[in-house]
Formats: structure tokens, sequence, C-alpha cells
């Protein structure tokens, strides 16, 4: 299991640079997709119990998140909600 999570953090690692970088050029396009890569790093390293990579991961996926639902409303309300409420749970 170990070579596996080690797969998918490299895979998520590549899709969050790949994808920051696009988001710098084009934001409402790529911030989404950047966002949901650096959430699911964030559930990855949850569950390698490796809390404040994931906290980090899951805040800035939040950040994004609120970011795009400012220029963009309706569009990712539960998103933030359920990272909202992960995050709180983090803190406990």
């Amino acid at each position: 299991q170990k070579g596996e999570y080690e797969e998918a953090e490299r895979a998520y690692a590549l899709s969050i640079e790949t994808y920051g970088s696009l988001a710098m050029k084009s934001p409402d396009t790529f911030e989404p997709s950047l966002a949901y890569a650096l959430r699911c790093m964030g559930h990855l390293h949850q569950k390698q119990g490796k809390a404040k990579e994931a906290k980090d991961a899951l805040t800035r996926a939040l950040e994004l998140y609120c970011q795009y639902e400012k220029r963009n409303p309706g569009h990712y309300a539960q998103d933030i909600d359920s990272l909202q409420k992960e995050l709180t749970a983090t803190d406990t």
C-alpha cells in the first residue's frame, strides 16, 4: 500500500504543478481543477497520517474554491461547506 500512496502522491503533485501553472494564465478555467487536486492530495495525506500536510493542502483548496466562488457565485458552495467541515474536524 505504501507504494500506491507514493505513486498517488507523485501524480497529485504533478497535477498540482500543472494546474498551478495553467491557473496563473487562466484562473477561471483551471483554479477549480487545482483546488480539486489539492483536495485529493489532502485526503491522501490524511490516509498517510500526515496531519499538517493534509491541513495545508485542504486549506489551500478551500482558499481557491472561495476565490472562484466570489467570481462565479453558486458553483462551489457545496465544496466550500464540505471542506470547512473537514478542516474543523481536523482541529478537534
